[in-house]
């Protein structure tokens, strides 16, 4: 047999005594107090956060997992370009119009990153600390070019990455050098390049030492314009008796004055000749001779190099 108990207020033993409601409230109402004791239905009206939105300031207290999904970069509203670029925060890639000269951005937040995109030709004007580009100097956009950036102090930047549409790179470390998009990655304006020329005297067929003679070892027609720059040479087994002397002739005639590249007694290393002829234009002809060698031991296993440097980019 069912049964009801009726009351109209709730005591814990030695404690406050609670007045009931005397209507039911709705779905989802609580029962709230007065503060002075008497209990009624009211609404749910939790005012923490319901929505992430709602979380300005969020922190993790763990590794974030996208969980097959993106984390993605926010459009925001393009920007004009400014002496003092202003960053919107309504996203964090933006489209950058106009010509004005940028040498710094305004503060948003202390590790924020952002994307531009570039509509038009501006500077971005490198500054050691407000705004800090690859390699140090200034940077002419093109409409196309996007550059990273972080905020690593408070209204300063660092730029971790440009890219130019035209695919060059933002700097190159050789001088006069251009990149050919029409031959791929091609050097074409390189001059002053090292173009060395090596001759051997004293070795037979399989490269084994032998005496050398009085004897032109080596011939060669020049591919481009060079300027002779210096000389090396080593002998294997040094000649004794007399020095050892070459000569590179150019067109038939010696290179040198009075004083020819030689190989003193016992020694196995050079002493260096004074050329008064440097420049080889393209289609010379270079000789290479030994005109005096060792009286007792001829010598053995001569290597001579010319060292030469391009003059044109050919």
């Amino acid at each position: 047999m069912a049964s009801t108990i009726v009351v109209d207020k709730l005591q814990a033993t030695g404690g406050v005594v609670f007045t009931l409601p005397t209507a039911d409230g709705s779905a989802g109402h609580l029962l709230k107090t007065n503060g002075s004791a008497v209990l009624s239905f009211v609404a749910d009206t939790d005012t923490g956060i319901t929505d992430l939105v709602q979380d300005t300031t969020p922190q993790l207290g763990g590794d974030l997992s996208c969980n097959s999904s993106q984390i993605q970069w926010s459009k925001g509203a393009d920007v004009a370009s400014a002496t003092a670029l202003v960053l919107l925060t309504d996203g964090n890639y933006f489209d950058v119009s106009g010509t004005v000269t940028i040498t710094s951005f305004n503060t948003t937040a202390v590790g924020t990153q952002i994307k531009l995109h570039f509509d038009a030709a501006c500077i971005l004007t490198h500054h050691a600390s407000d705004l800090i580009l690859p390699s140090g100097a200034n940077i002419t956009t093109a409409a196309g070019d996007e550059a990273e950036f972080i905020e690593y102090a408070s209204g300063d930047y660092r730029c971790t990455s440009y890219t130019k549409a035209s695919g060059k790179p933002v700097i190159t470390d050789f001088a006069n050098a251009d990149i050919n998009a029409s031959a791929g990655i091609a050097v074409t304006k390189v001059a002053a390049m090292p173009y060395d020329i090596g001759f051997t005297a004293g070795f037979d067929g399989d490269m084994v030492k032998e005496d050398v003679a009085v004897a032109t070892y080596g011939e060669m027609v020049m591919a481009r314009a060079c300027t002779i720059t210096g000389e090396v040479a080593y002998v294997d087994t040094a000649p004794t008796g007399a020095t050892l002397i070459m000569d590179i002739m150019k067109n038939g005639t010696t290179i040198y004055a009075s004083t020819k590249p030689l190989i003193a007694i016992s020694a196995n290393t050079h002493t260096v000749g004074v050329a008064t002829t440097t420049a080889l234009a393209s289609g010379d002809r270079v000789t290479f001779k030994i005109t005096q060698i060792g009286s007792s031991e001829p010598g053995e296993g001569v290597r001579f190099t010319l060292k030469c440097k391009t003059n044109t980019n050919e």
